[in-house]
């Protein structure tokens, strides 16, 4: 339950009624990585400063020094990975309270609650120092249990090999804390494999394709790049905020640091949606580079009543049992982002996600079915659904293609659901009378040959149109018990300026669900995009937030037995993709970010079908090339109807998607992908790197080379080969070589 303050309770009582029955907290095992074991090696001399091995396992030595509780890993090519930086005493730049969190394992943000104050302790100077530590062996590690006399805390951390890898763990379900003592977050090796300004090489964040960060790159006085894994969180935003699907959101919870030819990638497996990724470029904070994942364990809010605010902090046990993450050592070949790439998508493979079979190039098409819109009839107005495609007009878009050579189409229909429309929570798959022409039904148009056809929910988790008692009891609240609402919402885009949106309770979701899951085996088929690219804390009844919400959208998918296109989806959701469309073919660009790479097209080319986002709206003037780089397939978002139609509608984002205007640039790319195809023989991306000043190549298994030149002048390359400005170039030895320039959308 909440603690509330002042005038909280009254303004909630009316939650306490709602009607969704409670749902279970899941709960992951303690796991035997918490259990000491005694192996006949003793930690418990804290006066020791040589490191003293611990483990080994699959060529990894995992060495650890009593006397500060850092410790390192050896791999197979002796390389070593320190927890902390060796040379942190001597970092100029960084200020005492840098340098002891450099020297620590964990920084945590903790807030008291007897006065609202917030601080931060770390492990050296909250424990370390004051040699409040236990130190015990694991099977095959060794567990810390930081006690800090100051603050009445401990907390346990578990550091292990295992499958090849190093384990890291917080044990959330045993920490031991005073009342008042309130811990907001726990960052998790900080500074681990951290690169100096004596270091060659950069971090990896998975910020939509991919980015990376060099070291020393000169941005130190730019922000630090902070983002949350799967997304922002929702209630944490400001009502009005207008809300939308980001096509460069962190989906991947993944990042890594090549350094001096050697590299790791690191894994969130436990809470990575609770989780920020965050970078530090060379001297920001200290004189190092550093990347990790700063995990948001507990939620607090301020609740504004009047010109007061009143604190709110989230009681009871934490959500989750652990925070925690694996990583993956790379070295030879494989330590670059192309290695991290790889080995992640083994790491998915070795996880049970399915490598799906080989298929033809397809042109994916996303077709908008409708909009409501204020029309005037007899001078009497009336929100109608406006046909912006009908199915008759998929029909013949699908026949225009076909007879100039696309014989492999992959169609979304989007903005078709009567109640999706209407704002409402869809429950079945009646389309809107105004957009079935032609004899032509949904029916039809899943069954057809010529196209593979998917009718698409994009707003199962939201709505904005329903009765009082929905409203009241149906909805998500935030840590206040109060209802979150949002503007600026438009099913199968994610964003407009659409009427005041609400989303769905953690109950009434699952109801949802069920319901939806139905209707996907009834048919066959389905695409979904906010089932699996949003997630959101509820503190409605019983707390369900977004680390659980992930699971129980893992565990609907798998009950499902139909075949489904994902949009954007998160990571949890990979596996039960057919298809997946929207695939992100840039980064956000955020500040610190030296350069975007397509980590995400070699994670998922030879593990999933992939398109890229509509490569005519809004996609930015390099989409095409971004896409060639990737191996992304092409998509294009389309409406049949004249774009005139748009005026005065929340649908303004689709006055460039006319059919007409890209259609013959789509045929093109189409033959361009056929091409390439023929050159790659289907086999999957398996590397990339900058090759020049604004040139690329990507290289697949079979030997094919993909060299893309973005600067607008010819580049002539090492070898003598001459690029032409904006082309692309698509070599297999000497079997094929061709270059083209793609179209202009």
């Amino acid at each position: 339950m909440k603690k509330w303050y002042c005038f909280a309770a009254l303004l909630c009582a009316a939650a306490l009624l709602a009607g969704c029955a409670p749902i279970e907290k899941q709960t992951a095992d303690a796991s035997s990585c918490g259990v000491a074991v005694e192996r006949g090696l003793d930690l418990s001399d804290h006066s020791k400063e040589d490191y003293v091995l611990c483990a080994e396992e699959n060529g990894l030595k995992l060495y650890v020094q009593p006397s500060t509780t850092a410790f390192y890993v050896e791999t197979a090519a002796q390389e070593k990975w320190f927890s902390c930086p060796e040379d942190r005493e001597n970092d100029w730049f960084a200020d005492g309270i840098y340098k002891m969190e450099m020297a620590s394992l964990m920084v945590v943000q903790y807030t008291d609650t007897s006065n609202g104050e917030s601080s931060r302790f770390n492990t050296m100077t909250g424990s370390v120092y004051d040699n409040t530590y236990r130190l015990s062996t694991l099977e095959s590690g060794f567990r810390v249990d930081y006690e800090s006399s100051e603050y009445n805390v401990t907390i346990p951390l578990c550091v292990y090999l295992e499958d090849g890898m190093l384990r890291v763990r917080v044990l959330l379900d045993q920490i031991e804390k005073q009342d008042g003592f309130f811990i907001r977050s726990i960052a998790l090796l900080p500074f681990f494999g951290a690169g100096g300004e004596a270091d060659e090489g950069y971090l990896f964040v998975a910020d939509g394709e991919g980015g990376i960060i060099r070291f020393n790159n000169g941005k130190n006085t730019f922000s630090p790049y902070q983002r949350p894994i799967y997304g922002q969180e929702p209630t944490e935003l400001p009502e009005n905020y207008d809300l939308q699907v980001a096509d460069t959101a962190v989906r991947l919870p993944v990042y890594g640091i090549r350094r001096n030819g050697a590299a790791f990638l690191a894994v969130v497996e436990e809470s990575a949606a609770s989780g920020q990724l965050c970078a530090y470029t060379n001297l920001q904070q200290t004189g190092y580079a550093n990347t990790y994942v700063d995990f948001q364990v507990m939620s607090e809010m301020d609740y504004d009543f009047g010109n007061a605010k009143t604190p709110m902090y989230e009681e009871g046990d934490f959500a989750e049992t652990q925070i925690g993450v694996a990583y993956r050592f790379l070295s030879g070949d494989d330590a670059d982002y192309s290695g991290m790439a790889r080995s992640y998508r083994q790491y998915l493979i070795d996880g049970g996600v399915q490598p799906a079979a080989s298929e033809d190039p397809a042109l994916y098409l996303n077709l908008v079915g409708g909009v409501n819109k204020t029309v005037s009839r007899l001078g009497i107005q009336s929100k109608q659904t406006v046909a912006l495609t009908t199915t008759e007009q998929v029909v013949a878009i699908a026949s225009w293609l076909r007879e100039r050579g696309v014989d492999n189409l992959v169609i979304r229909y989007t903005d078709w659901q009567k109640q999706e429309l209407a704002g409402k929570t869809p429950d079945s798959l009646k389309i809107a009378g105004t957009l079935q022409k032609g004899g032509v039904s949904l029916s039809d148009l899943l069954n057809r040959r010529e196209f593979v056809f998917y009718p698409s929910l994009d707003a199962v988790t939201t709505f904005s149109k329903a009765g009082f008692f929905k409203k009241t009891f149906g909805t998500a609240t935030d840590l206040s018990g109060v209802t979150r609402r949002w503007n600026a919402y438009s099913p199968g885009l994610g964003f407009g300026t659409g009427d005041t949106y609400y989303r769905l309770s953690a109950g009434k979701r699952m109801e949802a669900l069920t319901a939806i899951g139905k209707l996907a085996d009834k048919y066959g088929r389905l695409a979904c995009s906010d089932i699996v690219n949003e997630l959101y804390n509820d503190f409605r009844d019983t707390v369900c937030k977004r680390d659980r919400m992930s699971r129980e959208i893992t565990s609907w998918l798998s009950e499902i037995s139909s075949d489904l296109l994902l949009v954007n989806p998160n990571a949890y959701a990979f596996g039960a993709a057919e298809r997946i469309t929207s695939a992100p073919i840039t980064s956000s660009g955020q500040d610190l970010i030296d350069v975007s790479v397509p980590f995400y097209g070699i994670v998922m080319s030879g593990l999933r079908t992939y398109a890229s986002q509509p490569l005519n709206a809004g996609a930015g003037d390099d989409a095409v090339l971004r896409a060639l780089e990737s191996g992304t397939l092409p998509a294009f978002t389309w409406i049949y109807a004249d774009v005139s139609v748009l005026k005065n509608t929340d649908q303004s984002a689709l006055s460039g998607c006319g059919f007409v205007r890209t259609r013959e640039s789509a045929v093109k790319l189409y033959a361009l992908y056929s091409r390439l195809y023929t050159a790659t023989e289907g086999s999957a991306l398996h590397a990339h790197s900058v090759v020049a000043d604004g040139v690329t190549v990507s290289t697949y298994e079979n030997g094919a080379t993909v060299y893309i030149n973005f600067n607008e002048q010819e580049t002539t390359l090492p070898d003598g080969t001459r690029l032409a400005g904006r082309s692309c170039r698509m070599t297999k030895g000497g079997d094929f070589d061709e270059q083209t320039t793609p179209p202009v959308l």
